[in-house]
C-alpha cells in the first residue's frame, strides 16, 4: 500500500476505533453468542459451495474477468481459514466472548462487530500497521479482554471468509450479467431481422420496464455486444447511455 494511503487509512482507523470504543457497551446472552456461533460456521461453508458454483459457471460460460481470475488465485487462503473456522471455532469459548450493540442496535460479538466495521470503513484493504493502531486505540476507549485478544487470529479469518463470500456473490452476479446481456442482444438482432429497426422503441421500453435502473455489468455488457451494429442499435446505445448518465457514469 503506498505510504500516502496508509497513513489515510491509519487515520480512518484511529478515527473508527474511538468512534467504536467510546460507545461500547457490553452484554452476554448465550443465545444470541450461540446462534453467531452457528451462522459464522454457516457462512464457511456456504462460502465453500458459492466457489465451487462459480468454477461450474465460468467452465460452462467460457468467460473469465480479472475479478474471478483474482478470486480462484487466492481461494487458497480462505480455503485454509474455513478449514480453521470449521475445526477451530469452539462453542465453549465462542460463548465466553462479549457482545455489544452494533451502530443497528444489534447485538454481536463485540470483536467480530469491529472487524468487520475496520475492513468495511478503511476500504477492505488492512495490513498489521493498521490493525495495531486500530485496536490500540479502541483499547484506549475499552479494553479487550485476554480471550478476546486471543481470539483475534480466528475472527479476523471469520470476516475475511465473509467478506470474500460478497465478492464470490458479485461475480456469481455479474456471470448473470454476462447472459442475460448475451440473451437480450440475441432477441434485439432477432427482431429487428424480422420487424425492422422501427420495432426498437418497443424493445427499449420492454428493456426499461425491468430495469429503471440498468445493472451496470449488465449494461456494459449489453453495449459492447451492441456496438458492432452501432447503426442498427443506435437508439439501444444511446438508451444505454442515458441509462449510464444517470447512474454518474459517462462512456
Amino acid at each position: 500500500m503506498p505510504q500516502d494511503d496508509l497513513n489515510l487509512t491509519v487515520h480512518k482507523a484511529r478515527s473508527l476505533a474511538q468512534e467504536l470504543g467510546k460507545g461500547a457497551s457490553l452484554l452476554s446472552d448465550p443465545a444470541t453468542s450461540l446462534s453467531y456461533h452457528a451462522e459464522f460456521r454457516n457462512t464457511a461453508r456456504r462460502v465453500r459451495r458459492r466457489y465451487f458454483d462459480l468454477v461450474k459457471e465460468v467452465s460452462r460460460q467460457k468467460h473469465i474477468t480479472h475479478e474471478i481470475e483474482s478470486i480462484f488465485d487466492n481461494f487458497f487462503i480462505i480455503e485454509s481459514a474455513i478449514f480453521e473456522i470449521r475445526s477451530g471455532l469452539k462453542k465453549k469459548d465462542f460463548l465466553k466472548l462479549p457482545l455489544s450493540r452494533s451502530n443497528r442496535g444489534k447485538a454481536a460479538p463485540r470483536l467480530y462487530y469491529i472487524l468487520s466495521r475496520l475492513i468495511d470503513d478503511t476500504g477492505r484493504s488492512i495490513d498489521k500497521d493498521v490493525l495495531k493502531e486500530f485496536l490500540v486505540t479502541y483499547q484506549e476507549h475499552s479494553p479487550l479482554s485476554i480471550r478476546e485478544l486471543y481470539a483475534i487470529p480466528m475472527m479476523l479469518q471469520v470476516v475475511l471468509v465473509e467478506q470474500f463470500g460478497k465478492v464470490i456473490e458479485r461475480a456469481i452476479t455479474s456471470l448473470d450479467e454476462y447472459e442475460e446481456a448475451f440473451r437480450i442482444s440475441k432477441k434485439l438482432r432477432r427482431d429487428v431481422d424480422k420487424k425492422g429497426s422501427k420495432h426498437l422503441p418497443v424493445a427499449i421500453s420492454e428493456i426499461a420496464s425491468r430495469y429503471s435502473m440498468i445493472p451496470l455489468s449488465l449494461g456494459f455488457y449489453l453495449f459492447q455486444r451492441l456496438s458492432s451494429d452501432s447503426q442498427t442499435m443506435r437508439p439501444v446505445l444511446r438508451w444505454l447511455k442515458l441509462n449510464f448518465e444517470k447512474q454518474g457514469i459517462d462512456i
